[in-house]
């Protein structure tokens, strides 16, 4: 009898301690809402709309890919006034998406010197052109992206 009871605690111990965190991590959003779908008698499971994706089977491209973005960012990044007084320089790392019309979205910096570098980084990234999307399974889907801008002086 003790024996049974001890087993029956350890089990309901364990099965709280499991369903606490399984609503935790639901009411965080940090478990994918995904929903079943039948076609064609398959079940097809669909993706949330917001779900990001880090890498897919195309990813997304700058129009006139990299040689292109390197003109564009070169032409129209600014050494801020604060970072040149300060001999600052160094490398801003920025993630960003692209979503599925290849509009660039969700900047932040990942990395950043300061002196106005960080800011001018994201102004740079946030005035991109539409990007061509990337593609899971020939969707367009949202996709994150990092891309390092280096402020250099001389």
């Amino acid at each position: 009898m003790m024996r049974t009871t001890k087993t029956l605690f350890t089990f309901l111990a364990l099965f709280l301690g499991f369903n606490s965190f399984v609503h935790a991590q639901k009411s965080r959003g940090e478990m994918a809402d995904t929903t079943k779908k039948v076609k064609n008698k398959e079940i097809v499971e669909e993706s949330p709309a917001a779900e990001v994706f880090m890498v897919v089977e195309e990813m997304p491209e700058y129009p006139g890919e990299n040689e292109a973005m390197n003109k564009f960012i070169s032409s129209n990044l600014h050494y801020p006034k604060e970072a040149l007084e300060e001999n600052i320089q160094g490398r801003v790392i920025v993630q960003f998406v692209v979503d599925e019309q290849g509009k660039i979205t969700d900047a932040k910096v990942l990395r950043g010197i300061g002196h106005g570098c960080d800011k001018e980084a994201l102004r740079v990234i946030n005035a991109m052109p539409n990007w061509k999307p990337g593609k899971q399974r020939g969707k367009p889907v949202r996709v994150s992206y990092t891309l390092p801008l280096i402020f250099k002086l001389g």
